[in-house]
């Protein structure tokens, strides 16, 4: 999403916008982060944490401000990043610029030296389209090469009963190119930009790539997920190609604490209370000023956490070029670099963003684009938190009226009423906590508020929700809760553990905790990324009054001003890059949009919005409570409408309309997936080892790892 759909997330009025505190769930968070990224494989977990103690984690790692809430990571497996062996995929013929890259130091690339560019000179792009100054880097072709250490090796020794998954598996490839960091300056300096595919099980007709979301999610971990998130079709017959954005992942990073820093953080955390439960969620361990206003605190948040990514990035300049309209000229590169003469692409949530800029600067190179839980690119910042709010609010009604009509809610009235007795037995915790019944820490406001808030990305998780908070609001009962979380982590032990507890009895090994602390330091890309793509507007008394308006909306969901906001913004001090425009991409060929009538990160109007705005849009509507449609159980609607537009530019009628699964139903194939939902818990790369299993635990109820 554009800016937030949230794939960046919930946040709670109580956590920081920056150094991946947890806020309560909500808009104003995802207003600011759009991702559909899921994880698989093993997560490390330690032993000991209380299952409500295991709640906050998951909570906490919802709202993380480098994750996305739809929608996207923390402890992702040793050597996952998808390095690029260097005995062959490496080219002699490396521009000479590479040793100004921002990979030279070993800070970026996808795994290897960083200082070599995996691309070959080759004429990739007729010249007479390529941009001035740009010639050498749209005269190379990427040079494939294996990956090494790869996360595919760990999941095939887990075991797989499908050979066909595992051959896939091993057929992963990944690479590192070069592209300008100042597109202003071609000539300067480089930065490193690491990709991973998954070529053809078929006969490829050419490359399809894409985006998770967030901003800030990696697209090298989408392509170890790649099973749940393309269809068999799909992967049959495309090259699908995943690439870390400039300032993300495995890429040259924007990184915003010492490595060693980060490896405490994430070494010593067990409970959330060690992770910095308290601490962390005020960034340095120094409670706020009660003379200070929520928002007057953003401000100097925005300020104090740029200037720790300037302190500590390879590349301290790359604060000031993670802008979309970058990362779109990038991936125009890596289409010419490609062979492509038009760019397939699927995008979602903030992926949406991206694909809609894309076009609009590119329009004649654009091919079969599908963009899922797409974000408006013409509102504010402010609009977009607003429109949160809202959407949020409307889930978490929707969930109530679901749960008074299966005729075992306490919750009496109308689901509006519902919703407001729902509403104060949360905000009621914040000063009389339910203890955890196995002695970890109590259940609070701000972590329930951070749950409900993930789970509204997706009403699979309902039904078992509401079994679950039954005892809570009518007995201040957390023990079913407690044993629902207990019985999801032991749900995700991996095939062929000898003991059957899996994560549970093993401490995360040396590569898991380097790999979780540099996702750790490099959780703030969602801020870099929003706050150049979206300009401050207001002042302080404005953002007050919006502040007041979105807490009333949404008091659960909407009093985060703290996440991703013109307040934090106006703090962090960078340039933005664009103003709030609508996209025309005119020339462009059609682009598939894809809405979901209720989907709480990236409302159904943006994608009424931006498929009018759009020259050649073309709206596809999913009826549902899901954050982005593809995937998410309707294969024979949504799934095949564009599955047949990407494989046979085949668009779907006029005003087509699928219905997704509802709470309780079964979602098909769907069910293996790893999905758009659930941003910020799916986003392993912004949480500790004990977020992610828990995170792990959590999805792994409707099969999303």
């Amino acid at each position: 999403m554009k800016i937030t759909t949230r794939t960046r997330r919930n946040v709670s009025d109580a956590v920081q916008a920056g150094e991946g505190a947890g806020r309560p769930p909500g808009p104003g968070a995802e207003a600011f982060g759009h991702s559909s990224a899921g994880r698989r494989g093993r997560r490390g977990h330690r032993p000991g944490a209380g299952a409500l103690s295991v709640l906050a984690s998951v909570a906490l790692a919802a709202g993380l401000v480098a994750s996305g809430v739809p929608g996207a990571a923390a402890v992702q497996a040793a050597g996952s990043s998808g390095s690029v062996d260097s005995s062959g995929s490496v080219d002699s013929s490396t521009d000479s610029s590479a040793s100004s890259t921002g990979g030279s130091d070993g800070s970026g690339g996808a795994g290897d030296s960083g200082s070599t560019d995996s691309a070959s000179s080759a004429d990739s792009a007729p010249s007479e389209e390529v941009p001035e100054g740009l010639e050498d880097f749209y005269g190379r072709q990427i040079a494939w090469g294996p990956c090494e250490d790869s996360q595919q090796e760990q999941q095939a020794a887990q075991g797989h009963d499908d050979a066909g998954q595992e051959a896939q598996q091993a057929a992963r490839e990944c690479a590192t190119v070069h592209v300008p960091l100042d597109y202003d300056d071609p000539s300067g300096q480089t930065i490193d930009l690491a990709l991973k595919r998954l070529p053809a099980s078929g006969q490829s007709q050419g490359s399809l790539f894409t985006n998770p979301g967030g901003p800030g999610d990696s697209g090298v971990e989408l392509i170890d997920a790649a099973e749940g998130y393309f269809s068999e079709d799909l992967r049959q017959a495309y090259d699908i190609v995943g690439f870390d954005p400039r300032g993300v992942g495995q890429s040259t990073p924007l990184e915003c604490m010492s490595r060693e820093e980060a490896l405490e953080e994430v070494s010593d955390e067990s409970t959330l209370e060690e992770a910095g439960g308290t601490d962390a969620l005020e960034g340095e361990g120094q409670e706020p000023s009660p003379d200070v206003s929520l928002v007057e605190q953003a401000v100097q948040e925005g300020a104090s956490l740029a200037a720790a990514c300037l302190e500590h990035s390879p590349v301290p300049e790359i604060i000031d070029h993670m802008d979309t309209q970058s990362v779109a000229r990038d991936m125009d590169i890596l289409r010419a670099q490609s062979g492509e003469e038009e760019l397939a692409y699927l995008g979602f949530s903030y992926g949406t963003f991206l694909g809609a800029i894309y076009a609009d600067l590119f329009p004649g190179n654009v091919g079969r684009v599908v963009l899922d839980g797409a974000m408006d690119p013409s509102l504010s910042m402010a609009d977009i938190q607003y429109s949160d709010a809202v959407s949020f609010q409307a889930s978490l009604t929707s969930f109530v009226s679901y749960w008074q009509q299966r005729g075992d809610s306490p919750l009496t009235g109308t689901a509006e009423e519902g919703t407001a007795q729902l509403t104060e037995f949360v905000q009621g915790l914040k000063d009389d906590p339910v203890p955890d019944p196995e002695g970890g820490r109590p259940l609070d406001d701000a972590i329930l508020a951070n749950l409900l808030g993930q789970l509204m990305y997706d009403d699979a998780y309902w039904a078992e929700l509401a079994t679950a908070l039954g005892p809570l609001l009518t007995d201040r009962d957390a023990q079913p809760l407690a044993e629902w979380l207990t019985s999801m982590n032991e749900s995700i032990s991996p095939e062929g553990d000898p003991d059957g507890q899996g994560p549970q009895d093993s401490e995360p090994s040396p590569e898991e905790l380097e790999a979780a602390a540099a996702a750790r330091a490099n959780a703030p890309a969602i801020t870099a990324i929003n706050c150049l793509d979206n300009p401050v507007q207001g002042d302080l008394e404005q953002w007050e009054a919006q502040f007041e308006q979105r807490a009333e909306i949404s008091p659960l969901f909407g009093a985060n001003e703290r996440a991703w906001s013109d307040a934090f913004c106006s703090g962090w001090g960078r340039q933005a890059v664009r103003e709030p425009a609508e996209t025309r991409a005119e020339g462009a060929a059609p682009i598939l949009v894809v809405g979901t009538t209720q989907d709480p990160a990236t409302p159904y109007q943006w994608a009424q919005s931006l498929a009018d705005q759009l020259e050649s849009g073309h709206l596809l509507t999913a009826e549902g409570n899901k954050h982005c449609a593809y995937r998410q159980g309707s294969t024979d609607c949504v799934d095949a409408a564009v599955d047949a537009y990407l494989l046979r530019g085949e668009l779907p009628q006029e005003g087509t309309t699928c219905a997704l699964p509802g709470p309780g139903e079964d979602t098909g194939d769907a069910g293996d997936a790893v999905g758009p939902a659930l941003q910020e818990v799916l986003d392993g790369g912004r949480q500790t080892p004990d977020q992610a299993a828990a995170a792990a635990a959590l999805t792994s109820r409707t099969g999303r790892r």
